[in-house]
């Protein structure tokens, strides 16, 4: 199940989305909703690592971070 949650989201049709809270420095994050799941990179270093969550962990990670 998650090598197939990083292939659909890595690889999803949906376009990254900056976060509101940027600098103009990119020093913030990105998001990409996918079929299954959200993809997350650093701004900075977009063609470095990318973490991916499924639904359930991505709410329970915006609603323990204070959004």
């Amino acid at each position: 199940m998650r090598g197939s949650l990083t292939a659909n989201v890595k690889s999803g049709a949906g376009a990254w989305i900056r976060s509101s809270y940027s600098t103009p420095n990119n020093n913030c994050v990105e998001v990409r909703f996918g079929g299954d799941g959200v993809a997350v990179r650093d701004s900075k270093s977009a063609s470095q690592s990318i973490l991916t969550f499924d639904g359930c962990r991505w709410r329970d990670f915006v609603t323990h971070s204070g959004r």
